[in-house]
């Protein structure tokens, strides 16, 4: 069986889009063209899918036309390992796009992505496994009651690795580094 591939739909600039997402992701490359012939609902000749890949994944844009519009109720999601990656990405995402909540953007297109710090789900699962961390005197506090709420009305998310269990949330802490296995996580949303 195959992996399973999303097909983006667009209007009639699958093209221009994929263009786009090469120059985002450096990893990417275009796999193959296939074009609408006599007949089909577009001019012959023109672009009907484009098929590439984007960090080890397949995707397949299409020139539908007007029928269909992307919305948030699907997004792509990016594990990043640090703040580099995170600022990376929401820069040029957002760049002719906009900032959503809670650490998602639509991007030009109307894509909506979500960017991820890699232990933001270790850290809310762990506290979903463990009741204990859900009370007032744990690191994990606010994982899984505090950090949705407060998340879900900001948007981009600045995620600061620490080696201290008892870190705290402040405007001047040094600059994050690349998250490790025995590093904490502490996020913040602005």
């Amino acid at each position: 069986m195959y992996p399973i591939s999303p097909c983006l739909w667009f209007d009639h600039n699958a093209e221009e889009a994929v263009a786009f997402y090469l120059s985002v992701f450096p990893q990417g490359r275009r796999l193959g063209t296939s074009h609408y012939s006599d007949g089909a609902p577009a001019p012959a000749g023109s672009v009907m899918t484009i098929t590439f890949e984007i960090n080890g994944s397949r995707f397949i844009a299409l020139n539908g036309g007007p029928y269909f519009t992307f919305s948030p109720a699907i997004s792509l999601v990016i594990h990043c390992d640090d703040q580099a990656q995170i600022d990376y990405y929401w820069e040029r995402l957002c760049d002719g796009g906009r900032p959503e909540q809670c650490g998602w953007l639509k991007d030009r297109f109307g894509v909506s992505w979500q960017l991820v710090p890699v232990q933001l789900m270790q850290l809310l699962e762990e506290g979903e496994k463990d009741p204990d961390r859900t009370n007032d005197r744990s690191p994990y506090a606010n994982a899984k009651t505090g950090f949705g709420g407060a998340a879900l009305g900001l948007s981009r998310l600045i995620a600061i690795a620490t080696t201290t269990a008892t870190a705290t949330i402040r405007p001047d802490l040094s600059p994050p580094r690349p998250f490790s296995p025995q590093s904490r996580l502490v996020v913040l949303v602005y």
